[in-house]
């Protein structure tokens, strides 16, 4: 990307050093790696651990290819890295004039080719000017993209702007997404709904509500996020379609307080019937990540009698689906849930191809009767994959394999194999 004067007499120089001190960094550990290397001995790498030497028989590109990746390079290249924040700074000492032209001269230009580096040093000096644009001068700084920006560039400023404006500007994105939603199209107005939901969350749970309605968005934030120390779970949770990503929301709050957040599950299980069931399972993975396996089991199976009937395989079948618990988590479960015909469901709703927890679970049952239940009632759902393929094989071979650490009776081990085989149910 060729940048014009503004950037040049504005951020290039950063840019410069940016990429001059990468390519110097490249430079110095070739020629170290060099001389440590010739006549093919062999070196200590950046980990302490030896690894051949870049100068023992391979190429220049070979050489490039092969450079190390440990804690110790990434140490190394920390200035580096760092130096990569150096337009957010340089930006604040432009003028409003410049911050303009240094958008809009970051920008890709049509039919140009730019190498990658130059693309991420164009963003980088984009969003930073976008933002301080913005800071400064609000939503002026969207009528001066809508009136000035080039056509083929409008859609990609507004972008910029309005990605910094969604924060803490619900109402005035929502203003201008229907503005452009014909031109632009309704995938680049539901670009700006996560940033406004994050930024909703700061502001409390009414707040996530309104903007969540105001933009007509399901989005919630992921897992990743922390949530203000009196952000009102219960509201969100009870006054929230019970969408998917809900789980995100009610498992955080389970962590913070198990009783709190099960009262709220449970409303919404009672007051809208057959939804919030698997907030079961989201409530289980907060005291799960909190209180570890066997507090967890313990907990969750004490509140399992209070899911209606006909509901309660679906709470169990949530305890151990997205996202998986580990084997030994399992298990715990399996010994915790009190009903026996429970502890089956859950068991052979956890053996698989392909998961980690088959034995174990398995094992948690106390006899091979049981296991026997739990592998034919597995064998029911897997019988249509079990044909003469191979991966009807390997289905095969993993029941077998599965039997046979169990040490069941051949008795046992037909009753499963011929419901694998479609031939009959347990």
């Amino acid at each position: 990307m060729k940048f014009r004067s503004v950037i040049l007499s504005a951020v290039v120089g950063s840019l410069i050093g940016f990429l001059g001190a990468r390519m110097a960094g490249e430079r110095l550990q070739d020629a170290s790696a060099g001389d440590a290397g010739r006549g093919g001995e062999r070196r200590a790498g950046a980990s302490g651990t030896l690894v051949p030497s870049p100068g023992s028989g391979r190429s220049g590109e070979n050489r490039g290819l092969d450079k190390r990746r440990s804690f110790a390079a990434l140490v190394r290249d920390a200035a580096v890295i760092v130096e990569r924040d150096q337009p957010c700074r340089d930006v604040e000492r432009m003028d409003a004039a410049q911050l303009k032209s240094a958008i809009l001269e970051s920008l890709p230009r049509p039919g140009v080719s730019v190498s990658l580096m130059d693309r991420e040093a164009g963003v980088r000096v984009l969003t930073a000017a976008a933002r301080e644009l913005y800071k400064r001068e609000g939503e002026t700084s969207l009528e001066w993209a809508a009136a000035e920006a080039p056509a083929e560039q409008r859609a990609a400023v507004l972008s910029e702007l309005l990605e910094v404006a969604a924060k803490d500007s619900p109402d005035l994105v929502k203003a201008w997404t229907d503005r452009y939603r014909a031109e632009f199209g309704d995938e680049w107005a539901k670009r700006f709904s996560l940033p406004a939901v994050m930024g909703a969350v700061e502001r409390g749970a009414y707040e996530l509500l309104r903007v969540r309605e105001l933009l007509s968005t399901s989005v919630l934030p992921g897992e990743s996020v922390s949530y203000p120390e009196d952000f009102d779970f219960h509201l969100l949770v009870t006054r929230s379609p019970p969408v998917w990503n809900l789980y995100a929301p009610v498992t955080y709050w389970a962590g913070l307080d198990k009783e709190a957040a099960w009262k709220g599950v449970k409303q919404v299980m009672d007051s809208q019937k057959g939804s919030g069931v698997t907030f079961v399972g989201c409530a289980y993975r907060g005291v799960l990540a909190m209180e570890g396996n066997e507090k967890a089991a313990e907990w969750i199976a004490g509140k399992l009698g209070e899911v209606p009937a006909e509901h309660r395989q679906r709470a169990i079948q949530s305890l151990g689906s997205y996202p998986p618990i580990g084997p030994d988590a399992s298990a715990a479960l399996v010994r915790a849930i009190p009903d026996t015909a429970d502890r089956v469901f859950f068991a052979s709703g956890q053996f698989a191809p392909g998961k980690g927890s088959n034995l174990a679970v398995l094992q948690a049952l106390d006899s091979p009767q049981l296991q026997t239940e739990a592998l034919a009632a597995a064998a029911t759902k897997h019988a249509r994959f079990a044909g003469a393929s191979s991966s009807g094989d390997e289905m095969r071979a993993l029941y077998t394999s599965t039997m046979e650490q169990l040490r069941l009776d051949p008795q046992s081990r037909d009753k499963v194999m011929a419901v694998l085989a479609g031939s009959r149910t347990p």
